[in-house]
Parts: structure tokens; sequence; C-alpha cells
């Protein structure tokens, strides 16, 4: 089965997971982490890709950015992957991949989601229980949004530069949005998004990006498509037995294409052939009655 292709529109927001393969450490020192943020950093800009928010996991990387291309975040994550997996198999001595397969992402409606995303983002150490508050967890944005501090590779979005007049405007309020968590439903919305490549936001954006796309970009219903209905079922069956017992019910016949059965004469026949309880052998009644191979009216004979 092909896999689905990404979901990316060019000046959308896209929120971007990788993790380490088999969720194994991909940082295991703090010079790590430095030079994937040089070179974050350097490959967003050679790719087209504006970084809004970001944290480094121990064993999974998220990001929120802003391609300006369709192929912007995958040119990004190949160059920075293939470079930092050279670089970390060199320094630890060790062989072999360290991501887990192709990055994940869902593209997110600007207006409603992209905030909630980027606390999404930032919040994840917290929700991991390693730090107690953002502000303390060292690789994230969190210091750039929320405290001011200098990060070259953060370009802020600009729904956080509405925020505020001043920076310390802008921060205040980026930080007034942490002093709530997320709701579950927000949290759970973000992740099955991102892991199915879906889209994030209210249903007329999911409708639009449908229809742009010429694909479905929100979960169907789980399960099989629903059979035919009752009414497309019942003629087939009906025609079958119309058929093995057109000679035995001759005489039931009026005139050569005119066939008249009531509905207990049809229920006998049905009961051989026709799968279902007696719900389904009405259904198809009703539609043999009102739709019949000939187009005629059927009446009660029996």
């Amino acid at each position: 089965m092909p896999r689905r292709s990404r979901i990316v529109v060019p000046s959308n927001p896209l929120h971007i997971i990788q993790r380490g393969n088999n969720r194994q450490a991909c940082f295991f020192s703090d010079e790590d982490y430095l030079i994937y943020l040089q070179w974050l950093k350097e490959y967003a800009l050679i790719s087209g890709c504006l970084i809004h928010s970001f944290v480094l996991m121990t064993n999974h990387v998220h990001l929120l950015l802003t391609p300006q291309r369709k192929n912007s975040p995958g040119d990004l994550l190949k160059r920075l992957g293939q470079r930092y997996v050279q670089y970390i198999n060199r320094t630890y001595k060790r062989t072999g991949t360290l991501w887990e397969g192709r990055f994940r992402s869902c593209l997110i409606q600007e207006e409603k989601y992209l905030l909630t995303c980027q606390r999404y983002i930032e919040l994840n150490p917290v929700r991991a229980n390693i730090v107690k508050y953002p502000g303390d967890f060292q690789w994230s944005s969190y210091g750039s949004n929320g405290q001011g501090k200098k990060c070259d590779l953060i370009s802020p979005h600009p729904l956080y530069q509405a925020l505020g007049k001043t920076e310390e405007e802008k921060q205040s309020a980026y930080r007034e949005l942490f002093r709530y968590d997320l709701e579950s439903g927000e949290i759970d919305k973000i992740r099955k998004a991102t892991n199915g490549n879906f889209a994030v936001g209210a249903r007329h954006f999911q409708e639009e990006i449908s229809e742009m796309l010429g694909r479905r970009v929100f979960p169907g219903k789980a399960g099989r498509p629903k059979k035919k209905t009752q009414q497309k079922q019942g003629l087939s069956p009906i025609l079958r037995f119309y058929e093995i017992y057109k000679r035995k019910t001759a005489r039931r016949f009026v005139g050569e294409d005119q066939t008249v059965f009531s509905d207990a004469g049809l229920m006998h026949l049905m009961s051989k052939t026709v799968p279902g309880g007696s719900d389904a052998k009405r259904k198809g009644i009703l539609f043999y009655r009102e739709k019949s191979c000939c187009g005629k009216l059927f009446s009660s004979l029996w």
C-alpha cells in the first residue's frame, strides 16, 4: 500500500515531530543539542523554513515552522538528519540509523491553533515531568518566546507579534497563556493529527484544504466502509429467487411480464435465499414492490 504524501501548503504552519529509532536517545550531551540547533538554523535558511517554536527532548524533536515552498520541510529534515546522524555515529563510534523512519507532521490552522500548538510543543518537558515550569528547560524556544532570551533561530509568527506592541508586552502576554494547562482534548487532537498526517483546525479549514489538495485531510470513520443500502441489497437476491421459482410459481403470475406476489408470498420465497432477519426481508419487499425489474405495480394475490 503506498504511503500517504505529506500535507504541506506553502506559507501555512506545520507541526513536525521526529523520533529516535525505537524511541532511543538522539542527544547524549549538551554539545549534541548545540550542534543540532546550529545546523537547524543553517538548513532552515537554505530550505526556506521559518522556525516559530521547537523543543529537543532526549529521544525526539518537535518543530513548528512555516515552509516557503512545498518541499521545504522535507529538504530541511533530510539535510539536517543526514548530517546529524553522521556526527553522532562518528562521535560515539556507532553505526546505523538514528531516526525512526519518516518524520510526522500536521497542518495547523493559524488563527485558531498556532499558539495552542506552540504551547503544546514548549510544555512537552513539563508533561514529561522533566521540569516544573517550561522556562526551566534549556532546549526549547520558550526562553525566546516567553522570556526574551536571544535566539537567532526563532522567527516569531505574526500572531505572536500581535500579542503586544513591545517585546516585553508580547512576552508577558505569551507567559499568560501558560498559566493554564492545555485541555486533554486539544492535546489528543494535535497528537492524532500529527501521527495521521492530517490538518488541525476548524471543519471549514479542513474542507478548504481537502478541496485544494483533492484528498481528505481529516480522520475518517473507523472500520470498514458501510455496505450498500438495504434497498440495493434487496434487489439482487429477489431477482435471483424470482428466476429460481419462476416455473414453480407460474400459476401465480399475471401475464408474461407481470409478477404479482403478496408480502407473505415474498417472505416465503426469500426465506431460503435472502440473508438477514425479517427486517432485512421486509426492506427488500418494499424495494421490490416499489421498483421491480418490470417497473410494475404489485398488488396482493396470495
